[in-house]
């Protein structure tokens, strides 16, 4: 009988997509702890006015490590009624951290939840693609093309709609994928490739 954890494996023809993710994953968001680790890591009792006043992504707030560090309602309850309870198990490993060590280790934990789900987001992505796109190399540029934006790619990374977004629908796609019946009216815009349209979806195939 198979897991349900059986989905996070790797599979071999995964490898490298998994090692390449990992690597970028991992060295951008090393970047972002090295550069506020210094500032970041000291316990505050004001961690909005800190991390508000420091913070330097353009485009992106510091409510996480906020919530992390001291866990509140920071975010908008209207836009993200969910993701402060999301958060509080995390909140309360950092409160087990700082009183072993007496350090803010919020940057560390917001790097480790945004890795795991970008990385298993291209890993996701990517088995959708194979399963209904046949052509070989296709999959691998749609995979890749979802990060490759320059703003998407750099920042949108950071943003934890990732966590409870992005992984939650990629996972039940990838779970419900094989049950749909598809009736697809095709359209071919190449010598190998046509485009698949029916009310509800849209599929790249191989002809």
């Amino acid at each position: 009988m198979k897991s349900i954890f059986d989905i996070f494996k790797i599979r071999k023809d995964e490898r490298w997509l998994a090692i390449v993710s990992a690597l970028i994953f991992s060295f951008l968001n090393f970047m972002t702890v090295y550069m506020y680790w210094g500032r970041f890591c000291a316990l505050s009792d004001n961690y909005h006015r800190l991390f508000v006043r420091w913070f330097r992504i353009s485009g992106f707030d510091p409510l996480t490590y906020e919530v992390i560090s001291y866990w509140d309602t920071a975010y908008n309850v209207y836009r993200h009624p969910l993701l402060a309870f999301f958060m509080w198990p995390f909140y309360q490993l950092n409160q087990l951290m700082m009183t072993l060590t007496g350090k803010n280790f919020s940057t560390v934990i917001t790097a480790l939840i945004i890795i795991f789900c970008a990385f298993y987001s291209s890993i996701f992505l990517f088995r959708i693609f194979k399963e209904i796109i046949m052509e070989k190399y296709l999959k691998y540029l749609l995979s890749i093309l979802l990060f490759a934006n320059f703003n998407l790619f750099i920042h949108k990374i950071y943003m934890l709609y990732l966590l409870n977004l992005l992984v939650i629908i990629i996972i039940f796609l990838k779970m419900n994928l094989k049950n749909l019946n598809f009736k697809v009216h095709t359209l071919k815009i190449g010598p190998n490739v046509s485009v698949g349209f029916n009310p509800k979806f849209f599929l790249i195939t191989k002809t």
